[in-house]
């Protein structure tokens, strides 16, 4: 009973809802999702890394996007349980130190935790141009495929790992896929060739992301320390085989 009254007395003290405003639009059209922080009547607004369109938002400018909405749902659940643990320093607080609080606060758990590579590259994509977030996001559902599991951490992401997803890429292989009446099928995939740098590419890129988000290097908090494309080397394209045309043929077109 105390701790439900305990739960109670916090998550009323501040409350959390994810916000578009429509006056807020960017020059290329997208609006920046905020989460509003409520306190006694009183409202402060967290940024958060995320964008969206208009066709991801429903008339009244609430996200519809169910990507989206997911993504914001766990930030939202990662503040909730810092005002879990932390809402009775919050009594004396205005509602912007609170939000100073909780973004600053969720930064350094972030730091110090583990990094999931699938997640993180999830998040990113939300930032990016929607056909540059599909070529990546099918990399990504390359990389569950290839682990068998929807979390990476990102030390597994090494040289050694990367060659042997090359290698899975460049196999023939079955993955498995919702249709549309989201019932469990069968897919064959053909062996990847200039495909794979594609991937690899992705992988680079978004690790490289990671390293510019994790690390702190001036004040000495590195929390991605290896760097695997140091060591593994993204592969060439392959030329493809030029046709020979013969003499007489060109003879043939000239005079048709």
């Amino acid at each position: 009973m105390f701790v439900k009254l305990l739960y109670k007395s916090f998550t009323t003290m501040a409350t959390l809802k994810e916000i578009v405003f429509k006056h807020h639009a960017k020059e290329d059209g997208s609006f920046n999702i905020k989460i509003r922080v409520g306190h006694h009547s009183k409202s402060a607004y967290i940024s958060t890394p995320y964008h969206v369109i208009k066709k991801q938002l429903n008339k009244d400018f609430e996200i519809k996007d169910n990507t989206v909405k997911k993504t914001i749902l766990q930030l939202i659940e990662d503040y909730n349980n810092i005002i879990i643990s932390d809402g009775y320093k919050f009594s004396n607080m205005t509602v912007k130190e609170i939000a100073v609080y909780l973004e600053k606060t969720k930064l350094e758990k972030d730091r110090e935790t583990s990094i999931d590579f699938i997640s993180f590259g999830y998040s990113h994509i939300l930032k990016l141009k929607e056909e540059y977030g599909l070529n990546i996001r099918a990399t990504l559902n390359s990389l569950v495929d290839f682990f068998d599991s929807p979390k990476v951490d990102i030390t597994l992401i090494n040289s050694n790992t990367l060659r042997k997803y090359e290698s899975y890429l460049r196999t023939p292989r079955e993955i498995i896929r919702n249709n549309r009446f989201k019932q469990p099928i069968k897919i064959k995939i053909k062996p990847l060739v200039n495909g794979v740098i594609e991937h690899m590419t992705n992988i680079r890129m978004l690790f490289n992301e990671a390293r510019f988000l994790y690390n702190d290097e001036d004040n000495g908090k590195i929390l991605i320390p290896h760097y695997p494309f140091n060591k593994y080397k993204l592969p060439k394209a392959k030329e493809r085989k030029k046709r020979v045309v013969r003499t007489e043929d060109v003879i043939k077109i000239r005079d048709y």
